[in-house]
């Protein structure tokens, strides 16, 4: 096995012993390798002198967030370049590449750390891809933070929230290109469900966070559900993910589709990925953690029009997302759009006249909205939770069109103060309990399989098959958002 590590990616047995695998692995089963590297070298002392430990727990927390769903052996190691004469053989020349068998391999960039993505089949080598858009300083300062004793695991998860953003966009990008399988037949048959909102705001993520607890209290195995939010506004960390971290629950709680600061006038400049390769890795994103889960939750972003100027809207998002249709050869040739559920505020005839606006945005585009959840109730008033309750339950049972929909409302959630304050995390379990209380879960989860059964295939347009490139004028983020700044533009969230 060290013989086909070393002829694979030039590791020395240095590196050799700090591999992770993700999974049990034989030599007969060396096929196809996906790995995640910290490139580094003698004079970045930040990671040189920081303990294995540490090292290995930030460099795992990142890969197995980023290389999830992927049907292959999976790996992460940190390597020094240029701690041996071998390594400096592979990685230090005076061409822009080294030979790897047939291929060229690149070498690092100039600046390091650097983080690597390598792919090999079949005793090949297939590539060496360096993940520029995370920066040596960006890779320092979450390194610094994570290893930081003092931090809390927000604090340490905030940090490589980005980080494990940009990288996962890659790693999308090379499964593509180097056709490395998700294994599609165990995630085309796991509930989905996607999470939208009336508005900004409303409580979409903490519906979310109610919902695995409860599922988690029925007997769900934490393994066997998935969060994810496959694009968003704010980067800022969420309770859901803290919740996710804690209990081993899969989480993307930042996907591919990150509406920076300069987002949407690079995008009409032609500067960013455009509106297919967007959505396409929207829904790589979700296909892939959704593989062997039974319940995945996608949450939505604003209301249901946020990201129109791209194409990217939630119900144009929520059908990149949904369920894979597969030919014989395992290719996705169309998808079956999940079920939606929408969350509101309170009252009575604003709240059906909103749910009614937003449930008719994501009908128009063919998708099918199964009910709502009312949240942030008030306890006691005109506008009570017991007032709401009764008046927006009875519009659901009489009304003609709801009935013809089969919608109806799922659950009426009482304000949750705690929520909103900085030790959010300890009054976690009393919210599920509270949640599960007020919303009919098994109904919900009953629906949204009813839709993924239902829904027929021939009523979906077949895909285009895309190719994953950039615009020739393409900028990174980086310089897009210094460009928004320096013309002005507000703080991200």
């Amino acid at each position: 096995m060290n013989e086909t590590l070393t002829r694979f990616f030039g590791f020395d047995p240095h590196d050799i012993s700090r591999i992770a695998w993700f999974d049990d692995y034989s030599e007969d089963d060396f096929r196809t390798a996906v790995g995640l590297v910290l490139n580094y070298s003698s004079w970045n002392r930040d990671i040189v002198h920081a303990s294995d430990e540490i090292r290995d727990d930030y460099l795992q927390s990142i890969g197995e967030r980023v290389l999830d769903g992927l049907s292959c052996r999976k790996f992460v190691v940190s390597r020094q370049i240029d701690e041996c004469d071998d390594t400096m053989e592979h990685f230090i020349c005076d061409n822009d590449y080294f030979e790897s068998g047939r291929n060229k391999q690149q070498i690092p960039p100039e600046s390091l750390p650097v983080f690597s993505l390598v792919v090999a089949k079949n005793d090949v080598l297939l590539t060496t891809s360096y993940i520029t858009t995370v920066s040596s300083r960006s890779i320092l300062n979450s390194l610094a933070t994570f290893s930081d004793g003092t931090n809390e695991l927000d604090q340490k998860l905030s940090v490589i929230n980005d980080i494990c953003s940009l990288i996962g966009t890659q790693v999308d990008q090379i499964a593509q290109e180097y056709d490395v399988e998700v294994d599609l037949s165990q995630s085309s048959e796991t509930v989905r469900i996607f999470i939208a909102g009336d508005r900004s705001s409303v409580g979409k993520s903490s519906v979310c966070l109610g919902l695995l607890g409860n599922l988690l209290q029925q007997g769900y195995k934490p393994e066997e559900l998935a969060y994810i939010k496959p694009a968003t506004q704010s980067e800022s960390t969420q309770l859901v993910q803290l919740y996710c971290d804690k209990h081993g629950i899969a989480c993307v709680p930042i996907g591919p589709l990150v509406y920076y600061r300069g987002f949407t006038r690079a995008f009409l400049a032609g500067e960013t990925q455009s509106t297919e390769e967007l959505l396409d890795m929207c829904g790589r994103s979700v296909d892939r953690i959704a593989v062997g889960k039974r319940v995945v939750l996608v949450d939505g972003v604003g209301f249901p029009a946020v990201g129109s100027i791209c194409g990217t809207d939630n119900a144009s998002v929520l059908k990149a997302c949904s369920y894979p249709v597969l030919n014989e050869n395992n290719d996705i040739i169309s998808r079956k759009p999940m079920a939606v559920v929408l969350v509101g505020g309170g009252g009575v005839g604003g709240a059906v006249d909103a749910f009614n606006l937003n449930a008719t945005y994501f009908s128009s585009a063919g998708v099918t909205v199964i009910g709502g959840i009312f949240n942030k109730l008030a306890i006691d008033g005109f506008y009570s939770l017991e007032n709401c309750k009764s008046q927006v339950t009875r519009y659901f049972d009489s009304n003609e069109e709801q009935l013809r929909q089969g919608r109806r409302p799922f659950g009426f959630v009482p304000v949750f103060p705690p929520l909103s304050l900085p030790d959010a995390m300890q009054h976690v379990d009393e919210y599920i309990k509270l949640f599960g209380v007020h919303v009919d879960i098994h109904s919900l989860l009953l629906s949204a399989r009813q839709v993924r059964d239902d829904a027929k295939a021939s009523d979906i347009p077949k895909l285009q098959i895309l190719k994953m490139q950039r615009p020739a004028k393409s900028r990174s983020r980086a310089d897009i958002e210094t460009s928004a700044v320096n013309a002005g533009a507000a703080p991200s969230a």
